[in-house]
């Protein structure tokens, strides 16, 4: 178990924590860090798949290949910059894991 939310400001002088696994971590523990990064590699395996698809259009597949590069820019900020906060990051990152996540199942019927 972790210790809660901003705990981390506890441990680093008022501070917060630079990397969303860390950030993730010191909050939730090892349960919830395991959780956060499997979100995220549950997402880009759901992603894959769902660009592998031949029936998938153009049009969605080409946003499909957009929100996965941004999805790609969030993950590598995350090393630097924790977006595990409910800041503007999670703010992106929220929707295209939805958006991803009703992709997946509009192409699974």
């Amino acid at each position: 178990m972790g210790y809660g939310f901003q705990a981390d400001r506890i441990f680093l002088e008022n501070q917060h924590a630079h990397n969303s696994i860390l950030h993730a971590l010191i909050q939730s523990g090892i349960l919830g860090a395991v959780a956060f990064a499997l979100a995220f590699i549950f997402t880009f395996m759901t992603l894959w798949k769902i660009l592998k698809r031949s029936d998938i259009t153009d049009k969605n597949k080409s946003f499909l290949v957009a929100i996965s590069a941004a999805l790609v820019f969030f993950v590598i900020r995350g090393l630097t910059e924790s977006l595990a906060f409910f800041g503007a990051d999670w703010l992106f990152v929220a929707p295209i894991v939805a958006y991803v996540q009703y992709m997946d199942m509009a192409y699974k019927t």
